[in-house]
C-alpha cells in the first residue's frame, strides 16, 4: 500500500511539473482577456455630417392670360385753376412768395392747355380811387410780365383793374381803428386760368379801356 501511494504521488508530481513547464500559471496566454478585466471602450462613432438644406422650389411665375389686356392709366381731367398773388408790402413788385405762387400756376397742365388767363388786380382803400385803380392795374401787369417769362402767351391774358372796389377783408376794425392785416390781404392779384373752348367764360365788365400796344386789353370797372 505504501509503495502504491508513492508511485501515484510520483506520477501526479511529474504531471504537475510537466504542466507548469508548458504553461506557467502566472503567464497569460496571448490574445486572451482575463476573466475579471474590463472590456475596452468602443471607439466613438463619427458625428454625422450635416447635410445642406434643400433649396426651396422656384416660385411659380404668373402667366397673364392672352385675353386680358391692361387698361392704360389716363391722366386726370383738366380743370380750371386759380390762385392769389399778394402784395402785402404795397407797390407792384413781386416778392418771393408771389413768384412761388406764379411758378406753381405756370407749371400746372391747365395753364399749358392754352386757355384764357384772367388777372384781377386790387388794392386797399388807402389813397384816391384813381390812384388805387392805377395801382391795381400795375400789379396785374407785373403778374402778366412774369407769366410771359414762363411761356404764357401775352395774348391770352386779360387784366381787370378793380382798385379798392373788391376787398376780401375789412380795412378797418369795428371800433374804427386801422386793420393792417386786412389791408395786406386786399393788396393782391387774383389769377384765374380757364380751359380753352369753354362756353362759359368768367364774367367781366363790358366797358374796356385800351392800355396801348403791346399791352393786353384792360377792362376798367365802374368806381
Amino acid at each position: 500500500m505504501t509503495g502504491g501511494r508513492f508511485i501515484v504521488a510520483s506520477v501526479v508530481l511529474a504531471s504537475t511539473i510537466t504542466g507548469c513547464r508548458q504553461a506557467p500559471h502566472h503567464e497569460a496566454a496571448p490574445n486572451t482577456i482575463a476573466p475579471n478585466a474590463a472590456a475596452p471602450a468602443p471607439a466613438p462613432a463619427p458625428a454625422p455630417t450635416p447635410s445642406a438644406a434643400p433649396a426651396p422650389p422656384p416660385s411659380p411665375k404668373s402667366i397673364m392670360q392672352p385675353t386680358v389686356t391692361q387698361e392704360p392709366v389716363l391722366p386726370p381731367p383738366l380743370v380750371p385753376i386759380s390762385g392769389t398773388v399778394g402784395f402785402p408790402n404795397g407797390g407792384a413788385t413781386l416778392d418771393q412768395a408771389a413768384k412761388d405762387e406764379l411758378d406753381k400756376l405756370a407749371g400746372n397742365p391747365a395753364t399749358a392747355a392754352g386757355g384764357p388767363v384772367i388777372l384781377r388786380g386790387a388794392t386797399d382803400s388807402s389813397g384816391s380811387d384813381a390812384d388805387n385803380l392805377a395801382m391795381s392795374r400795375r400789379r396785374a401787369l407785373a403778374v402778366t410780365t412774369y407769366l410771359e417769362g414762363k411761356g404764357v402767351d401775352r395774348d391770352r391774358v386779360q387784366i381787370v383793374a378793380l382798385g379798392e372796389g373788391r376787398p376780401v377783408a375789412p380795412d378797418r376794425n369795428l371800433d374804427g381803428s386801422d386793420n393792417p392785416a386786412g389791408r395786406a390781404k386786399n393788396r393782391r392779384v387774383d389769377v384765374e386760368i380757364d380751359l380753352p373752348n369753354k362756353s362759359e367764360m368768367p364774367e367781366t365788365p363790358t366797358t374796356s379801356e385800351p392800355c396801348g400796344s403791346p399791352r393786353p386789353k384792360c377792362l376798367k370797372t365802374p368806381r
